[in-house]
């Protein structure tokens, strides 16, 4: 038997993120996003022993939300193709 057909149905919209400081997490990377956010900033210094001052702590979570905006773009682009 051979399932292959046409989907004629509409694909669902490609995410619109917005950009870099004021961005906005698609629903389905939401979990994905609080987990990287919760282990770079807590997780990862307390494995190597450190607590992290106020203003490194600020420098850290905008180093690595920058970095996870632009995985987070390249993976909606990859998934949705470039538009």
């Amino acid at each position: 038997m051979n399932y292959e057909v046409d989907d004629y149905r509409k694909p669902p919209p490609k995410p619109e993120m917005g950009e870099w400081p004021l961005f906005v997490v698609p629903k389905f990377l939401v979990v994905d996003y609080i987990f990287k956010m919760m282990f770079c900033l807590f997780g990862l210094p307390a494995l190597f022993g450190f607590v992290l001052t106020v203003t490194g702590f600020g420098l850290n979570f905008l180093l690595v939300d920058f970095f996870i905006y632009l995985s987070y773009k390249r993976k909606i682009n990859e998934m949705w193709g470039d538009e």
